[in-house]
């Protein structure tokens, strides 16, 4: 029915897990028809984003299974999973048969986890050495502020169908929150898109908005230049050509463009930071908090094609929180993957431990398996179906 495989060997076999989970899902805040006429998408070459990720992987494509824990602040409160949309997924499960924790004599992580059926949690933990959490959150941790993003809307998702595909994530948070810089750089642009397109598909799309330009030196010194874009504020606390250095307070939560509700969008753009074409999802930028984890995978036909809004459900096997994520929408500009996991779903901020994991597609589960969270690092698991 389908086949699992992972991209990485070598990993100590005291490791023992899948690497998926959940992106979840909470309330939005962005929404709109897409009207407007969008540059063709800005693709990384091999001077672009894929080398700068793969000089920081020590030259390698074959990870060392060591854990490192990446510092950050601890959420100010739990991020938890939301409630169902109101209109549900096509894609229904069925009872979830067991799945046994059992290795081979002889394991290869590149060979599927099972030939048939459902699959068994047979594979290793993967630390990915070429994680760039460049990103710090938006956010002070205090009291009344919510510094992690909401889970219903996430970067590719529609939730299930009722908006358009989203190019970032929402921190919703009270109106007149302090908004703060995700890391060091130069404010590339400060002002509002009221009366012209600017980096959005329409005018008045993002408002009030900041986009600051990072530049990143990999091992060898040479620069790699990425843009982080702040919409729908409510004031702007800084101006074009200004240095910015992490934290500084740059803006205020607002509801300004088309957003519902006072939230901040967070976008991660490379190439053009007009485009976008040029977006990537920030849940893979953003240092996780000291005892969270990151996961990612890719579910594709067995001919490569990504399949697009295909379902994935975790359970949490120590609190029974359940949480649900979809794979990225199939759009016009696309929805980009980062060059080196080559992704198609992320989850970020879920606590560290073991989920149990389904894939559902075409109404029906073609993939279930335990799966850890390993703290600071970012799991992978690509699921392909036939």
């Amino acid at each position: 029915m389908f086949k699992s495989r992972t991209f990485h060997r070598g990993l100590s076999l005291t490791l023992l897990v899948l690497a998926m989970a959940y992106i979840g899902y909470a309330l939005s805040g962005c929404s709109s028809s897409d009207n407007g006429t969008e540059a063709p998408p800005v693709e990384a070459t091999q001077n672009s984003l894929a080398t700068a990720i793969a000089l920081q992987a020590v030259a390698t494509a074959q990870p060392t299974a060591t854990t490192v824990v990446i510092g950050g602040n601890k959420p100010s409160a739990i991020p938890i999973a939301s409630p169902s949309p109101t209109t549900q997924p096509t894609s229904e499960f069925s009872p979830t048969p067991s799945a046994t924790a059992t290795l081979p004599a002889t394991f290869d992580p590149n060979e599927a986890a099972s030939s048939s059926g459902i699959a068994t949690a047979i594979a290793m933990a993967q630390t990915i050495t070429g994680d760039h959490f460049w990103l710090s959150r938006p956010f002070f941790t205090e009291s009344g502020v919510i510094d992690y993003a909401e889970r219903i809307y996430d970067y590719g998702s529609t939730n299930v169908g009722q908006l358009r595909p989203h190019y970032g994530i929402d921190f919703v948070n009270p109106f007149g929150t302090r908004v703060l810089a995700a890391g060091d750089g130069v404010v590339f642009f400060a002002g509002d898109d009221f009366d012209q397109k600017r980096f959005g598909p329409t005018s008045n799309f993002y408002g009030n908005t900041i986009v600051i330009q990072h530049t990143h030196l990999d091992e060898k010194g040479q620069p790699f230049i990425y843009y982080t874009l702040y919409g729908h504020l409510s004031s702007i606390n800084v101006v074009t050509g200004q240095s910015i250095r992490r934290f500084d307070p740059i803006g205020q939560v607002g509801q300004s463009g088309v957003a519902i509700g006072p939230h901040l969008h967070l976008e991660v753009r490379i190439g053009d930071p007009y485009s976008y074409g040029s977006t990537y999802n920030p849940q893979l930028w953003i240092e996780p908090f000291p005892s969270y984890g990151v996961l990612a995978g890719r579910v594709t036909a067995e001919d490569g094609t990504s399949l697009a809004e295909v379902e994935i459900r975790a359970e949490s096997l120590t609190s029974g929180v359940v949480y649900r994520a979809y794979t990225y929408a199939d759009t016009d500009p696309a929805l980009n993957s980062d060059p080196y996991l080559r992704e198609n779903w992320v989850m970020g901020d879920l606590e560290a431990g073991m989920y149990d994991v389904t894939v559902a597609y075409l109404g029906r589960i073609v993939y279930q398996a335990q799966v850890a969270v390993i703290a600071g690092t970012t799991g992978f698991l690509p699921v392909i179906v036939d």
